[in-house]
């Protein structure tokens, strides 16, 4: 259990850094062996693509309230 702890931490790291070549082999022969890492690995690429969906939407919803209205010149 405590290596699923060090795990996790390493892929919510890789969101925000490029792991080292230690780090990505210790993830990647960790993930082949536990199926719990593998789903939270997956469920955090979800939640960011999500995000990133999310974002984009708002980017559009919020430069579609700024063009001027023309009724109003």
């Amino acid at each position: 259990m405590k290596h699923c702890e060090a795990i996790t931490f390493l892929i919510s790291e890789s969101q925000d850094r490029s792991l080292t070549l230690g780090e990505r082999f210790r993830l990647k022969t960790h993930l082949m062996m536990c199926r719990h890492c593998r789903t939270y690995e997956q469920s955090v690429h979800q939640i960011r693509d999500m995000m990133k969906s999310y974002s984009s939407l708002d980017e559009v919803s919020s430069t579609e309230t700024q063009r001027p209205d023309p009724r109003n010149h």
